[in-house]
């Protein structure tokens, strides 16, 4: 219950400070990852997909991360888990899904073109 409460105070500041960001100005810093390497990583488009969700586009966070609502059912899944054995298999279970989004979206066919961010 405590993780629960510490992840929602968390998200809430999260959505806070995405709502009073002003939308025209890009000041968060770029990708490390991306910037490094060329690759997406899973991150890539989450903080456009947090304020499009912040402010009810649904579909255009989406587009901006697919994983991004899927994700928050996963972590409140896993604040609520009591059974340690499930906890870990729900564990592995989204670190592989993951994973698997990461390569899939860094492959360079028209198909996996919905996993990766707007421009």
């Amino acid at each position: 219950m405590k993780a629960l409460i510490i992840l929602l105070s968390g998200g809430l500041c999260v959505c806070i400070a995405l709502s009073l960001l002003p939308t025209t100005v890009q000041c968060l810093p770029e990708c490390h990852i991306h910037r490094l390497t060329g690759l997406l990583c899973p991150g890539c488009g989450l903080t456009r997909a947090l304020r499009a969700l912040i402010q009810g586009e649904w579909t255009l966070s989406l587009r901006n991360n697919p994983l991004v609502i899927p994700g928050f059912i996963w972590l409140g899944a896993m604040c609520c888990i009591k059974n340690e054995k499930a906890l870990q298999h729900t564990l592995w279970w989204g670190i592989g899904v993951t994973l698997l989004f990461s390569i899939l979206r860094n492959i360079p066919h028209p198909v996996f073109d919905i996993l990766r961010p707007l421009p």
